[in-house]
């Protein structure tokens, strides 16, 4: 500050500026003179950051080369310097040549060739076994040749060159086909020769010599979904197939085969088999199966039962278990396949609620006046009662499945006897055993009956016969049956012991003769086994 005399006071600036391109310069009240360097980092990683008193701010690129051919350099402006590796595999070009010929000759030369790599350091190469590299290897294009009985085989395989260099390595490759002739029709086509819409099947012909590819068509809404161009493909049925044909032809550079057709056809799945599983006797019973054999193009089996049964389970399975009421009569269990196709013609089974027929009697149908005889069955599934018809007096087992009958006195001819099983839901059909003919046999005496006891009688495994107290010497046992065949016989000594003891395991149930013959006399007693 200062007074002028004639313009009164002056103020004067004070000189801040300090001639620094790289600060503001600027004056405070109270400070005085500022110089504020001025903000020059541009937030960019990829540069140096300066000022220059004489020009000014400056920006500088950061140098990001490392020096490495192998590496990609580059500055990522939030990152800073990055230097990627690119060794490795990279890209070649595609094989140039005739790949695919038809020759007529017995040899031939050919030159195949890849585009240059930059950098290259070598080329490999490799063909098919029997094709000979004649020059060339090492580089990017390579003369080959071949012999006749080569081509009469023909050739078909990779041919690849690798390019190497400092950084990595490339490869590329094609496949060369050089015949003489075309190949022969393909064998037969082997796969399904039944599908449904949806189905899929695999198809395949064996290996045609000479071939280098399989060209497949189909019809009748078929798609061949994987495998065209070998021997084995890949068929979707569509969902209005009905029928339909695959053909394949062979092929190589000289032409194609003949086709080679396999028709295939709807496949309606199969009756099922028969039923399997209790037709009668089902009355009140639970848990009772049926059951078909598997049927191969099946996917499924549609069941029904009569009414009133339950079905437990098992339904679209080839077996099914089912419940029967107390009171069932009579019904059908049917059966039919399915697939994608549709469904069967069914299988029926009639059931019954009452027991089934009884199987063969058992028993004598030749029988003496007066005899006891013994009959029986089988024993027949849920019966509760047998109920039995005879010529003579059933003196033991009616209601069971075996009886003794008491015939009468006068002989008779063309007699039955029958059997029916019965339960709460009804009875059987009767078995019979007919033409059963009663006749007079010779009776034992008073006296022969009595000198001999056989005990247990009726026997079950074995019996004791007690003989007169006067007997001695040899004595033969014979056990006859009721039509007079002989059906046991054993020799015994007789000393002290007037007992005898006879196995009879092996006898049926029946009515016998037993007879003890010794040198003059011959005792006979009646014996029923049980």
């Amino acid at each position: 500050d200062a007074c002028d005399p004639i313009s009164g006071v002056s103020h004067t600036p004070i000189s801040y500026d300090d001639n620094d391109v790289c600060t503001t310069d600027a004056c405070d009240p109270i400070t005085g003179p500022s110089h504020t360097p001025e903000i020059i980092d541009d937030s960019n990683a990829c540069t140096i950051d300066a000022c220059d008193p004489l020009t000014g701010i400056s920006h500088t690129p950061v140098n990001t080369d490392d020096g490495n051919p192998c590496t990609v350099d580059a500055c990522d402006p939030v990152h800073g310097v990055s230097h990627v590796d690119i060794s490795g595999v990279f890209p070649v070009g595609s094989i140039t040549g005739p790949l695919s010929q038809c020759v007529g000759s017995f040899a031939g030369v050919s030159v195949y060739t890849v585009p240059a790599i930059p950098g290259a350091t070598s080329y490999s190469w490799s063909v098919p076994p029997g094709v000979v590299i004649s020059s060339g290897q090492g580089t990017n294009s390579i003369t080959v040749n071949w012999g006749f009985s080569l081509a009469a085989k023909g050739v078909y395989g990779p041919i690849c060159a690798t390019v190497f260099t400092i950084c990595g390595y490339g490869q590329s490759c094609d496949f060369l086909d050089i015949s003489m002739i075309a190949p022969v029709t393909p064998s037969s086509i082997s796969g399904p020769s039944k599908l449904c819409p949806g189905d899929t099947g695999v198809y395949s012909v064996g290996i045609v010599a000479r071939a280098t590819s399989y060209n497949w068509t189909s019809t009748g809404n078929l798609s061949i979904i994987s495998g065209n161009g070998t021997n084995v493909i890949t068929v979707v049925a569509g969902p209005g197939y009905t029928s339909g044909s695959l053909s394949v032809k062979a092929a190589n550079a000289c032409g194609s085969s003949p086709l080679r057709t396999k028709s295939l056809l709807f496949n309606s799945p199969s009756v099922p088999g028969a039923i399997s599983g209790s037709a009668s006797g089902v009355c009140g019973m639970p848990n009772f199966i049926y059951s078909v054999t598997a049927v191969p193009n099946a996917t499924g089996y549609f069941w029904t039962i009569p009414a009133g049964a339950t079905l437990n389970s098992g339904q679209g399975t080839n077996a099914i278990n089912v419940t029967f009421p107390g009171n069932f009569t009579s019904g059908a269990i049917t059966v039919s396949t399915t697939n994608n196709c549709g469904t069967s013609a069914v299988r029926s089974l009639t059931v019954l609620g009452t027991p089934a027929l009884p199987g063969v009697i058992s028993g004598s149908n030749n029988v003496c006046t007066g005899s006891v005889q013994h009959y029986s069955v089988a024993t027949v599934m849920n019966t509760t009662t047998y109920t039995w018809v005879a010529p003579g007096v059933i003196i033991a087992g009616q209601g069971t499945k075996e009886i003794d009958v008491q015939y009468a006195g006068s002989p008779a001819s063309n007699q039955i006897i029958t059997v029916t099983a019965s339960n709460a839901c009804g009875t059987s059909a009767a078995r019979i055993l007919n033409q059963i003919t009663i006749s007079f046999c010779s009776r034992l005496s008073a006296t022969e009956e009595s000198s001999i006891n056989v005990y247990p009688n009726p026997a079950h495994d074995r019996i004791m016969i007690t003989l007169p107290d006067d007997l001695k010497g040899n004595a033969m046992v014979t056990l006859t049956d009721a039509a007079g065949r002989v059906v046991l016989t054993s020799s015994h000594s007789i000393e002290s012991s007037k007992s005898l003891e006879m196995e009879l395991q092996s006898m049926k149930q029946g009515v016998y003769l037993l007879s003890v013959q010794t040198s003059d006399k011959n005792y006979r007693s009646k014996l029923i086994i049980e």
